[in-house]
Formats: C-alpha cells, sequence, structure tokens
C-alpha cells in the first residue's frame, strides 16, 4: 500500500528512488526501475515483491500526476520474510543555481579509506552529508572558471564538497556524480572508484554522452570544466573554488 511520508519521519533500514514525474510518468522509469530491483537482492528481498510494488507506484502516479511536473521520492521498507512496504513524498521540483560551487573537504582527505568504504557500499548506509560542515570561504567568489564572469554568491548556491577515495580517485560529491569535460569530451569516474550509480549517469552513458574512466584528484584545478548530474537536477555546471 502506498503511503505518503512527510521529511521529519527516518525510515532506517531501507532504500529508495528519488525521481521527476512528469504528465503522470516517471522520467528514466526503467533505469530507475533496474537501480531498484538490483538493490533487493542486498536487501533479501523477493524480486516478484518488488515488480509489484513498482507497478503499483507507476499506476498510482499515472492517475494522480497525470498533468503535474514533480520531484517523486519512493522509499522501500523491508518486512518480514522478504515482504516490502513502500512510501512515497512528492514535492515541487527544487531550483538549482546555474552554478554549483565545489571544493575538495579536508575531511575526506584525512579520512579517506573510511569514506572510501562508505561511498562503494552503496545507496544504502550512506551518510556524507555531514562533510556538508561550515567552512572558511568568503561569502562571495570569483574565478577565471566561472563561466558567467561575476562573482557567486555562496548563501544562494549549493556548496560542494568533492569526495576522494584512498588512492585519491575522483568519486562524486555529496548529492551528484561528477564529469570531467576535456577537449569537448565528457568524462565520469567508474563505479569501481567508489561511485554511487546514479540513474542520470546511466542514462548519459547509455545514450553514449559520456566516456567512464578513473579521474584523479591531481587532474582538477580551477581551470576545469566540471559537470554535475543527478536524476532531478540533470546536468548542471560546476566550478572549483578552492
Amino acid at each position: 500500500m502506498l503511503t505518503t511520508i512527510q521529511d521529519e519521519i527516518l525510515l532506517g533500514y531501507s532504500f529508495f528512488e528519488t525521481f521527476i514525474i512528469e504528465n503522470g510518468l516517471i522520467i528514466n522509469e526503467n533505469l530507475h526501475f533496474q537501480r531498484g530491483y538490483k538493490t533487493t537482492t542486498f536487501f533479501n528481498i523477493k524480486n516478484q515483491e518488488f515488480i509489484l510494488k513498482w507497478s503499483e507506484l507507476i499506476e498510482f502516479i499515472k492517475i494522480n500526476f497525470a498533468k503535474d511536473r514533480k520531484k517523486g521520492k519512493a522509499v522501500f521498507v523491508p518486512t518480514k520474510n522478504g515482504g516490502l512496504d513502500m512510501f512515497l513524498k512528492v514535492d515541487e521540483i527544487p531550483l538549482y543555481p546555474n552554478i554549483i560551487p565545489l571544493f575538495f573537504s579536508e575531511l575526506a582527505s584525512r579520512h579517506s579509506k573510511d569514506l572510501f568504504w562508505r561511498v562503494k557500499s552503496g545507496s544504502w548506509g550512506r551518510n556524507l552529508h555531514f562533510l556538508r560542515e561550515q567552512t572558511n570561504f568568503k561569502n562571495k567568489v570569483n574565478t577565471d572558471s566561472n563561466p558567467i564572469g561575476e562573482f557567486i554568491d555562496l548563501d544562494k548556491s549549493i556548496l560542494e564538497p568533492i569526495f576522494i577515495n584512498e588512492k585519491f580517485e575522483i568519486c562524486e560529491t555529496a548529492r551528484f556524480n561528477i564529469y570531467i569535460e576535456k577537449n569537448g569530451v565528457l568524462y565520469t569516474p567508474p563505479i569501481s572508484s567508489g561511485v554511487l550509480a546514479g540513474v542520470f549517469r546511466a542514462y548519459l552513458i547509455k545514450n553514449g554522452k559520456v566516456i567512464v574512466k578513473k579521474i584523479y584528484k591531481n587532474e582538477i584545478d580551477k581551470n576545469s570544466n566540471i559537470w554535475l548530474s543527478n536524476a532531478i537536477m540533470g546536468l548542471k555546471k560546476g566550478v572549483l573554488i578552492n
């Protein structure tokens, strides 16, 4: 049964898919389904149980959001004997800034081995948002790599840490997959570096828009063309500020 949830509710042992709803459909629905289906193995959930819940989700969205464009979050909670409960939260799509400032987290460097394990573990058990701590950056910065040539107002922007593993391979940020543009070609780190298998990342790879290769920290500086993506915002420009 579908149940609506509030932001304050913590569901603990669970997994989720976040997606765009448009005119009663989930954008890249098949990719979201495939990722959720693979996750059922980790939770020892009966495959048929997830298929039934996903079908219920699709039908519910088709009926109730036929003329909407919204952000959806479906949370799946394992129950006894391989069962599954499902919860749905639907919100307005958040407005992301055109440019997202990035920085290498010192905490990530000091605890890279522990961080690498967390990132590799996948969407479950990840607790990376604590790295979005207070920084010493000024409220406004300007860099040569800022494509609009103006100050970035950090108070109105999303400040994202870039995570690295113990081999100094780039992984991702707190909420986005990361891409480096070189000579007009986009490159993104492989799953083996400790990357969450994002749906929009999978969409770009499937359509031949991205090449997968290892990217090391020393390959990125303030002049690098950096891009970020997730299922909600699509592909956005990033700019390194330190």
